[in-house]
């Protein structure tokens, strides 16, 4: 065993092994580059949750450069904008280089005294609607159990549309009035009246009510509703309902339209129709007016649950005729959409029935569901508009002969009939 002398401690000192330069930079450049991702995603994500608070700042502006040209400020609900308090929107002509159209937008964020200026500027516009708005009484005699009279009295709105000559005209509907002993007419102004049923169209259930203003002391404020400017409305366009939309006489509801291009088929006739976002009362009536105060149509009383308006440009023609005294052609069928069946009958264009009225004329013609009419009077028909045109020249008693197309037991014959116009206010 050697000596204790020759035992020794060794000492050692770990040194840590240098890292390469370029290793070293390489991992530190994708460290970063991670990082980068993870923050530009994170930033998206706020940016896309935030986009109605971020674009305030101007760093973050967002290009809404196609969507805010078709935009209008009272659709979108997200700012309520007065004279003051606008959406300005400025767009540069196209260049012939093809360059890309910029848009600069500005926005202008309205208070509490703006959106009270917007709710005061519709009831000021409500309210002079309201003027050409009254009350139609139709008032039914009858007798209790004892044999005691009373007299049943039934309050549906009505609209005045004319005044000439000391006489008011007044649109209702006529299944208020049809059965009426006599007729009272309340105007806004205060003061209670008679009225007589001029006129009527029982297939739209349309009357006329004509009322002698002579005498009236307030007659002058009687203002009839507005009929200018009468054109098509779009989608997203903001209307009211004046009348009785809620029930109650002279109340208002504002909405927008929803649909358009519709068609509403009756009797011999195929109307524009109009879809809103406004409920009417399950017993109420309505007229539709846009902001600039012209009436744009009449309710519908259908089967849909959305609110169907009939425009205002068809019913003219018959208000026209109406407060002027004039037949209302009648035939008593009812259309469906056609495109026409030339391969199959050698004929083109024509109106295919989809319904004959009963107790019409065309039912005493011996027209039927599934005939194609194309030819009446002499005047071959291609569409739904040279029907209504020819119809519109005739007057109650004319006979006309119809050409029509008729398939039976799959085979198509050619008929002649002949019809005698009638007078739809003959219609009950």
């Amino acid at each position: 065993m050697s000596d204790d002398k020759d035992y020794k401690f060794i000492n050692e000192k770990i040194v840590p092994k240098k890292m390469h330069p370029v290793k070293k930079f390489l991992l530190g450049f994708i460290a970063v580059l991670i990082l980068g991702l993870v923050f530009g995603v994170v930033e998206r994500i706020i940016f896309e949750m935030t986009g109605e608070i971020l674009p305030n700042f101007g760093i973050f502006k967002k290009n809404d450069s196609v969507e805010l040209g078709k935009k209008d400020i009272a659709s979108t609900g997200a700012v309520i904008a007065s004279e003051n308090a606008i959406q300005e929107v400025k767009e540069k002509k196209p260049v012939k280089d093809n360059k890309q159209v910029k848009i600069i937008e500005k926005r202008v964020f309205a208070d509490l005294t703006d959106y009270r200026q917007v709710l005061n500027k519709f009831g000021e516009l409500a309210n002079k609607q309201n003027e050409a708005v009254v009350e139609v009484q139709s008032v039914v005699k009858g007798k209790d159990w004892f044999e005691n009279p009373y007299d049943a009295v039934n309050r549906a709105a009505g609209y005045i549309i004319a005044v000439q000559n000391d006489v008011a005209y007044i649109l209702t509907s006529y299944k208020g009035i049809k059965s009426a002993d006599n007729i009272k007419v309340k105007f806004k102004q205060g003061f209670l009246t008679d009225g007589t049923i001029k006129n009527y169209n029982a297939g739209l259930e349309l009357a006329l009510v004509m009322v002698n203003l002579k005498g009236i002391a307030r007659k002058d404020d009687i203002q009839p509703l507005k009929f200018d400017g009468i054109n098509y409305k779009s989608i997203g366009e903001p209307v009211m309902a004046i009348g009785t939309p809620n029930g109650n006489i002279y109340s208002v509801l504002p909405g927008v339209i929803t649909g358009t291009d519709t068609l509403l088929r009756v009797d011999d006739y195929c109307l524009a129709t109009h879809f809103t976002d406004i409920n009417i009362s399950k017993n109420g009536d309505a007229l539709f007016v846009d902001f600039d105060g012209n009436v744009i149509g009449m309710y519908f009383k259908g089967s849909s649950d959305s609110t169907q308006i009939i425009s205002i440009s068809k019913i003219m023609t018959f208000l026209e005729k109406m407060i002027n005294d004039k037949p209302l052609p009648y035939i008593g069928i009812k259309t469906k959409a056609f495109e026409g069946a030339e391969d199959k009958t050698g004929i083109s264009g024509g109106i295919l029935i989809d319904s004959v009225t009963k107790g019409s004329p065309a039912d005493d013609a011996g027209f039927k569901e599934g005939d194609i009419i194309y030819e009446l009077d002499n005047v071959h028909l291609e569409t739904m508009n040279d029907y209504e045109n020819l119809l519109e020249s005739k007057k109650p008693k004319d006979k006309v002969k119809a050409l029509i197309y008729r398939v039976t037991r799959n085979e198509g014959k050619k008929i002649e009939l002949e019809v005698e116009i009638g007078d739809s206010r003959g219609i009950k």
